[in-house]
């Protein structure tokens, strides 16, 4: 799998999926076996051709779960607000997307016990560290600086 194509804290996205291996490895069957659960646990957030974004919307409004992803949302937006460094920040925010663009998931290689998954982000107040939303064993984990998700 290549690109994702994803509802992410309410706007869709098509992103890219890494492995992280060293060069000459091989994606590990923990990998794929991470990236598999970690989609099945945020089912209602992902676009296909056959259920546009309008359709995904009400699937997830009637979902009885927030799923991973959504639950994030919360706690990358503090993340914002506590490492804003002192720049103008809407409180409270309104628009995420002013301060945090998703760019890619990264597939972590911890074996079965931590399947990790990261959304790697840009982070207007760190460009040179970005943020990463770290996701563990299907569950929302941690935000952080994207040297988090290594």
């Amino acid at each position: 799998m290549n690109n994702l194509k994803m509802k992410i804290w309410g706007r869709e996205f098509e992103l890219g999926v890494f492995f992280n291996v060293f060069e000459g490895e091989e994606i590990t069957d923990a990998q794929k076996n991470a990236l598999d659960l970690f989609l099945k646990a945020n089912a209602s957030n992902i676009v296909t051709d056959e259920n546009s974004a309008a359709s995904q919307s009400q699937n997830t409004e009637s979902a009885t779960e927030p799923t991973p992803i959504d639950v994030s949302k919360s706690a990358v937006e503090e993340y914002c607000l506590d490492n804003s460094n002192g720049n103008e920040i809407d409180e409270p925010i309104t628009n995420i997307f002013k301060y945090v663009i998703p760019k890619y998931f990264l597939v972590d290689n911890f074996g079965e016990d931590s399947r990790i998954v990261a959304l790697m982000c840009n982070f207007k107040f760190d460009m040179e560290h970005g943020l990463s939303v770290v996701f563990r064993n299907e569950k929302f984990d941690e935000v952080g600086e994207q040297g988090l998700a290594f």
